[in-house]
């Protein structure tokens, strides 16, 4: 858990705030992500059924031939970087080379099985590209078959990053190391963190009779709010169409539809809305260029606050009680994932919107 010019009271704020604004009943703008429309109007078991049937993969490469070819391609499409995704250790491997996955062995990288080939990743789950990375290789022993979760500072006993492994507390980006506490949960970097998310649950979706549900259940709270503290980005989707290309075009859908790991595996929860200008919400919160609007039909609230994904503070406004609307100017504020709450009177609204350019 990254700790970033704020105290630790706060930290544990920031982290309520994000829990808060992710799985309390409240409208959610969700606009950070582009992605289809899977079975829109099907939820739970029947949903997990579907998807099952659509995307699970009946044919995987070798487990030499997986690691080759995912190893090659993401070492060609970043310069001939291949880099951990816990660390950002990267190595370099050369676009002739006949089998990368032993170029980066050599140098230090190895493969992760997100989800632990002891809870279960075996046969063609052990070589689904979908849930495997390239890794440091001592961050890899580290982490072995550890459940994952946010880590509170002083429980962390290492931080990796780089070629690096630190036993106090970083001074200079923080978000970029990973974590370990003494032996129960790994903790990966802020920006990693929803791809963690979206291959673990992809995997007990399509392989959950030969995997460990106890491992998985405790881990699932912390994987919706990573899932939408990290969303999808242009890498992560080219990742998932070059491995649906070796996989019978087998995609991981969650990277796909950002809603379907609500709809499939919370499907008590309202849902987050299409439009923000819904006539029947008592609280819209929207973009007009650079400003943000605040409108609410009643008195409900009393303060409306502004912070970034990590917590941070960024505006705090009285909202007006005579019109109940707010206008605030966010000019100067560069783009990135931003959450709004409004309080008082006892009420507390939530809404997470994106400002672009």
């Amino acid at each position: 858990m990254k700790i970033k010019n704020c105290s630790r009271t706060f930290n544990f704020l920031k982290y309520k705030l994000l829990y808060l604004s992710l799985m309390v009943i409240v409208p959610i703008q969700l606009i950070a992500q582009i992605q289809q429309d899977i079975f829109p109007d099907k939820k739970g078991q029947e949903l997990l059924n579907l998807l099952v049937g659509q995307y699970k993969t009946n044919t995987v490469l070798s487990y030499d031939e997986a690691r080759d070819a995912l190893w090659g391609a993401v070492a060609k499409h970043n310069h001939d970087s291949l880099r951990c995704v816990y660390t950002g250790f990267a190595v370099y491997i050369s676009p002739a080379s006949a089998h990368p996955r032993t170029d980066a062995y050599n140098k230090g990288i190895n493969c992760e099985h997100t989800w632990p080939q002891s809870l279960g990743a075996e046969g063609n789950a052990k070589s689904d590209m979908h849930h495997i990375f390239p890794t440091r290789e001592d961050v890899n022993n580290a982490r072995g078959n550890l459940p994952f979760a946010d880590i509170p500072d002083d429980k962390t006993v290492y931080w990796y990053r780089l070629g690096n492994k630190l036993s106090v507390i970083p001074t200079v980006k923080i978000d970029e190391y990973s974590e370990i506490d003494n032996g129960n949960w790994f903790e990966p970097r802020e920006d990693h963190k929803g791809n963690v998310a979206r291959a673990m649950i992809y995997f007990y979706t399509m392989y959950k009779s030969q995997s460990d549900g106890v491992f998985f259940s405790k881990q699932l709270q912390t994987f919706y709010q990573w899932h939408y503290q990290d969303p999808v980005d242009d890498e992560e989707r080219w990742r998932n169409n070059f491995i649906a290309s070796k996989q019978e075009g087998k995609y991981n859908p969650f990277i796909l539809d950002s809603t379907l790991i609500r709809r499939a595996y919370f499907p008590q929860y309202k849902g987050y809305q299409a439009s923000v200008n819904d006539e029947n919400s008592s609280v819209v919160s929207f973009l007009k260029g650079r400003n943000l609007i605040i409108r609410s039909k009643e008195a409900l609230f009393e303060k409306a606050e502004i912070f970034d994904i990590n917590g941070h503070l960024i505006d705090s406004k009285p909202v007006l009680q005579e019109d109940n609307n707010l206008e605030i100017n966010l000019s100067g504020i560069r783009p990135q994932v931003l959450i709004v709450r409004l309080s008082g009177n006892e009420r507390l609204y939530y809404n997470k919107i994106l400002l672009t350019q």
